[in-house]
């Protein structure tokens, strides 16, 4: 079996499939954000490479429900955008 190495050891890759609300704004994140290369598609349907891993956007806007936030919540994700806020965080490995 193969296996990705990781900062604490090695895992065996993984499949995840998982529901989207609209193709081309998986595309913006995995692909433009997180600079996961595209692998095969469909108008449905992308997968990505996500650091060795396969990750699958299936368009499925109905299989999403709204999320349930708070204010504890919402002032965990300002203190985390805020200490990221100009920061590159570059890949574990050199990219194309």
């Amino acid at each position: 079996m193969n296996t990705i190495a990781t900062g604490t050891g090695t895992i065996p890759p993984f499949h995840l499939a998982f529901p989207v609300r609209d193709i081309a704004e998986a595309r913006a994140f995995y692909g433009e954000l997180l600079g996961c290369p595209e692998g095969r598609s469909a108008p449905d349907w992308v997968d990505f490479d996500f650091y060795g891993h396969q990750i699958v956007a299936h368009l499925a806007p109905a299989e999403l429900t709204p999320a349930q936030r708070n204010e504890v919540d919402d002032h965990a994700v300002a203190e985390l955008a805020r200490r990221l806020e100009g920061k590159l965080i570059p890949p574990p490995f050199p990219g194309p």
